[in-house]
């Protein structure tokens, strides 16, 4: 029974810290999203939303593209910006898999996250050609994140303390005065406020989750089972890893603060 228990107790706090956490950023995104989208409505009306969408929609779909094929699904239709659908929908990727393929099952949760990914990797992209002082700062918390104990409130101070650095580089005399800054900031307004993730994305997640997380199980049952002491290990990296993950995803939030900030101030002038 023994034997049982322990890569179950494992799999399920890894599925939460790992898995849990790329919900809770999707969550995190979702309500930065509504609120900054609210303050452009309300200071632009729909044409403010539609502008950021140019960009935004694009980076969003292209995420679920990139994992669809990653994960072997079949994409059968896509349309990464359309602006006069009736329903509002601003862009779509339609896929097909075999339920029966558990790799391409375990997908659907990733392709679901997918506009998270793309707008974190277009983010520090943008970040790294137009204000590289700031990358670097960026670039050099992330090498510190090893250093991290393994607890949440470790992590949370760590992450409060690189938000305020990240602000304080960005908002600058200097960088007022320089075109790329204002760039940047349509940059991250646009794709932080269509990087959330829309109901029907989260509609194929929790299939997916499900069968992550089986997976974690058999992988740390085999390695209980007929590699001795694997977890301990195992776990070791994979918590350095997530730490990483996490902080990347995390960065996302930042800017999206900063965005639904820049969004606030625009709304009550």
């Amino acid at each position: 029974m023994n034997s049982i228990y322990q890569p179950i107790m494992v799999s399920f706090l890894e599925s939460i810290f790992i898995l849990g956490g790329l919900i809770l950023c999707g969550f995190l995104l979702g309500l930065l999203e509504k609120e900054t989208d609210r303050n452009l409505m309300q200071r632009f009306g729909q044409t403010g939303v539609l502008l950021t969408s140019l960009l935004g929609t694009p980076v969003h779909e292209i995420g679920h593209a990139a994992m669809a094929l990653l994960f072997g699904h079949k994409i059968t239709k896509i349309k990464l910006l359309q602006v006069n659908h009736p329903n509002g929908v601003l862009g779509y990727v339609e896929h097909s898999y075999n339920p029966k393929n558990f790799y391409q099952r375990v997908g659907n949760f990733f392709i679901a996250l997918g506009p998270i990914f793309s707008g974190t990797a277009s983010l520090f992209a943008a970040m790294y050609f137009l204000l590289p002082k700031t990358f670097r700062l960026m670039a050099g918390s992330l090498s510190g994140v090893r250093y991290l104990k393994f607890s949440i409130q470790g992590f949370g101070l760590y992450l409060w303390k690189n938000f305020k650095a990240l602000f304080s580089s960005l908002f600058t005399l200097t960088n007022f005065h320089h075109v790329y800054f204002w760039i940047f900031l349509v940059i991250a307004v646009s794709i932080s406020s269509h990087i959330a993730l829309s109901s029907k994305d989260l509609e194929g997640m929790w299939d997916g989750f499900l069968v992550a997380f089986l997976a974690v199980f058999a992988i740390h049952f085999l390695v209980y089972e007929f590699g001795n002491h694997g977890i301990p290990e195992i776990m070791f990296y994979l918590q350095y890893g997530s730490f990483w993950i996490l902080y990347l995803l995390s960065v996302s939030i930042m800017l999206s603060v900063i965005a639904w900030l820049i969004s606030f101030v625009l709304s009550i002038f």
